[in-house]
């Protein structure tokens, strides 16, 4: 059985919003950041240093790059977007929902494919999602999520796209299917390489040249009242603190 969570997400996109406590809209210095789901572990360890250096809080909301992007056109009230993909903080600039001088590529990533620790033989290579013994895989909606995007043009440059789809479950975004395989529930899944904890899931590299490079960029949302501190914020993720911990999870930086 599949499971379109990422489609019932978006249909909800023209009525939901982020819910903002009380507190956030007051106290000087705090910004709300939009960031793409293969930014869990890094952003939220370079949040905490950022405010251990500076004593300013940053709220991190994160979903898939498409999802975030669909928010921001309808009114949520983000400071910054932090995207998976250049691509969607150039359309919020081409439709003024972002500034234009304000976008940065701060990361190149990489597409990984992971596995439960549970199956009799491990996998070393996108063909082996074949077996019979990979009865469901993880991928997050390619329309919304750029992660499951490059793992679809994977799958496609192989021949294994029309293979496999019969075994696919979709996720809201990345950081989902890298669940959906450590709980079990699936035997394999797409996933950034910055997600992957080891001593949790089995996991290879899918090979970059078989997908289109996921560089990754922010940009200042327009209708901010704190672009100051999202150009802060934004400058600390590029300077070396910030680039050193996008390193050690696996980020590459344009060259």
């Amino acid at each position: 059985m599949k499971y379109y969570l990422s489609l019932l997400f978006a249909g909800l996109l023209s009525c939901v919003f982020i819910h903002m406590p009380a507190k956030a809209k007051t106290e000087k210095g705090i910004i709300t950041v939009a960031a793409a789901a293969n930014l869990n572990l890094p952003l939220n360890e370079i949040s905490a240093l950022y405010k251990k250096e500076t004593g300013k809080t940053v709220t991190l909301v994160f979903s898939s790059s498409g999802n975030l992007s669909a928010q921001i056109k309808n009114g949520a009230p983000f400071d910054l977007f932090i995207a998976a993909n250049e691509g969607f903080a150039d359309s919020l600039i081409k439709d003024n929902y972002a500034d234009s001088g304000s976008k940065k590529v701060y990361a190149i990533g990489r597409a990984a494919c992971a596995f439960s620790p549970k199956l009799s033989k491990k996998i070393k290579r996108l063909e082996d999602l074949l077996s019979p013994d990979v009865k469901k895989i993880a991928i997050a909606d390619p329309s919304y999520a750029p992660y499951g995007q490059a793992a679809k043009e994977a799958l496609i440059s192989l021949g294994l796209w029309d293979k496999l789809k019969d075994k696919f479950v979709y996720g809201k975004d990345i950081q989902h299917s890298y669940s959906l395989v450590k709980s079990g529930n699936t035997e394999a899944g797409f996933i950034a390489l910055a997600s992957v904890k080891p001593d949790e899931v089995g996991y290879f590299l899918i090979d970059s040249k078989l997908y289109k490079p996921l560089t990754q960029a922010l940009c200042i949302i327009s209708s901010s009242k704190n672009k100051k501190e999202a150009e802060l914020f934004s400058n600390f993720i590029l300077g070396s603190k910030g680039k050193q911990i996008l390193k050690k999870y696996g980020f590459d930086f344009p060259k």
